[in-house]
């Protein structure tokens, strides 16, 4: 109940900000100058991934990945580091934007990597896959920064629920070659995705102390597997916030080079799960991509 009311309070302040923030540049944002469409363009590269992990005893990957940012008339595909997006433009009037889009979630959980040290942490459970997942993408370009919300259910019948986000990013001015882009977000997780990843039932909590007790691993009783090692653990709905920066170099007018950073906070009730070790998401790409 306590996680429930920090996350609202949470939620209150970030939207009386932007309630604030919307209103003293209402002016602003409603006589900007209408956006033109993004013109057909493709761009495609290669980045090199870091990211953390979440679960306990797994130590995140590096990882080559694809860098593609491509556009066809309503259609367009984009990866910048492990989400890649496919989508199509419903609606494009000056300054908003909804697409309809798929894309591929983050998150997953393969015990086959995870630390012999803490094996006994995922006795019962089995491996959760990532998911792919379709929904909608919101953009309203103001004068004061891109401003977008999206919402995305699973396709795939992996954890069957939804996740949202809000976000801002507004890039910086007179930069020469440099581009350099920052964003802050909030993300939204239904109690569907956390029980899938982050979660463990009671058939799990059962299935992973018999086999504790079978192993003899530490002389594991019932009872002690639950109290010491691992327990049902139900969780709800949680919200992450977090920021991240995205910067480009132009090496020339086709080929750059490029980067970003991320730090994406958990907080809510996904923080005490016994699955967790790190309670954020740290990623990191570098990379270099050509425009045709």
């Amino acid at each position: 109940m306590k996680d429930i009311l920090n996350l609202n309070l949470i939620h209150l302040r970030v939207l009386s900000f932007l309630a604030i923030f919307l209103g003293v540049n209402f002016s602003t944002i409603v006589t900007a100058e209408p956006v033109p469409r993004p013109e057909n363009h493709m761009t495609i590269g290669a980045n090199v991934v870091s990211s953390s992990a979440p679960f306990e005893g797994t130590n995140g990957y590096v990882t080559p990945m694809p860098v593609f940012d491509i556009r066809l008339g309503d259609f367009f595909l984009f990866n910048e580091h492990d989400e890649p997006i496919f989508g199509y433009d419903l609606f494009f009037h000056k300054r908003i934007q909804l697409a309809l889009a798929i894309t591929r979630t983050r998150t997953f959980l393969d015990l086959e990597e995870v630390s012999d040290a803490v094996e006994p942490l995922y006795f019962g459970l089995q491996d959760r896959d990532s998911a792919v997942e379709a929904g909608f993408i919101f953009q309203f370009h103001s004068r004061v920064g891109l401003f977008e919300l999206t919402t995305f259910h699973d396709i795939t019948d992996h954890y069957d629920g939804i996740k949202s986000s809000i976000s801002m990013s507004r890039p910086l001015k007179d930069t020469g070659r440099w581009s350099i882009v920052p964003r802050i977000f909030i993300k939204h997780f239904s109690e569907k995705y956390n029980r899938f990843y982050y979660g463990v039932t009671k058939a799990e909590t059962k299935a992973g102390a018999k086999e504790a007790v079978s192993l003899d691993s530490g002389n594991f009783t019932t009872k002690g597997y639950k109290k010491d090692v691992r327990d049902t653990y139900v969780p709800g709905t949680s919200g992450h916030f977090g920021a991240s920066i995205s910067f480009e170099y132009l090496i020339t007018d086709s080929l750059k080079g490029h980067g970003f950073i991320e730090i994406e906070k958990f907080s809510g009730e996904i923080e005490t799960s016994p699955l967790i070790e790190d309670k954020e998401l740290t990623t990191l790409s570098l990379g270099l991509s050509y425009t045709f």
